[in-house]
């Protein structure tokens, strides 16, 4: 950050990242015992020196929207390592392990490998317009998908130790309308007057922002603060200004 970009506080300069585990690892199969996977992943993830966990993503996403219970179940996992695990205890508990160190300058480097194909292809919206990141996507879920093969090894449930019968998906907390019902209202513009007060004056502000280079948070946070009469009317403001991307289709 200093050197390249010429950053000039020492507080830019520090590694602050966000971890999060990956919907990736969730299987159908293996509908009771999903929250396992995220559990080691974020307990990995603790001696990394993170400032930032999103994790045990709520294992009922692999079939549907979380429902409360699901939630509740990846918040309290985070607890649980974070307070009794004992691996915030110790600084470093990995210092002075090859193994890590091999893979931390593997991973260095070909982050960087990254980089250095997206400045190739022009920068990041260019390498966007042509599909580059989705297609990278793409690859890796096919490879995550390849795990299930017997010949990538044992992915427990899948195709090793997996049980007899039908598979039972939890039961979310969310009525199967709820996503319709949110969508419906996608298009809508301002609310109407008899609705919420000052909903219509803060979405035509929203939209007023947008339009021109100023920030467009305060008044799109006030926007939502103030529902718009719906959550969803909140971001038409933008796509009426913006216009709707759509990603290229990578085959």
């Amino acid at each position: 950050m200093r050197d390249r970009f010429g950053a000039k506080s020492p507080r830019s300069w520090l590694l602050r990242f966000h971890t999060q585990t990956a919907g990736c690892s969730l299987t159908a199969p293996a509908a009771g015992e999903q929250h396992r996977p995220h559990c080691l992943a974020a307990l990995a993830a603790g001696p990394g020196w993170h400032q930032s966990l999103h994790t045990t993503t709520a294992w009922t996403r692999r079939w549907r929207w979380p429902s409360e219970y699901a939630a509740k179940i990846a918040l309290r996992t985070q607890q649980l390592i974070a307070y009794e695990s004992g691996v915030t205890n110790t600084v470093d508990p990995l210092a002075g392990s090859y193994f890590v160190e091999a893979v931390t300058n593997r991973m260095e480097q070909e982050t960087y490998d990254y980089f250095h194909k997206i400045e190739a292809l022009g920068g990041v919206i260019p390498a966007l317009e042509k599909g580059f990141m989705q297609r990278e996507i793409a690859e890796s879920r096919i490879a995550t998908r390849s795990r299930s093969t017997p010949s990538s090894g044992t992915v427990v449930g899948v195709n090793n130790y997996v049980e007899e019968g039908p598979v039972r998906h939890p039961a979310a907390g969310n009525g199967p309308q709820g996503y319709e019902r949110q969508g419906s209202t996608a298009g809508a513009g301002p609310p109407a007057s008899g609705q919420r007060a000052g909903g219509a004056r803060r979405w035509r502000r929203c939209t007023r922002r947008a339009q021109g280079t100023e920030n467009t948070m305060p008044p799109y946070f006030n926007c939502v603060r103030g529902l718009c009469a719906r959550w969803a009317r909140s971001w038409v403001c933008f796509r009426q200004v913006f216009g709707e991307y759509r990603e290229p289709t990578i085959i």
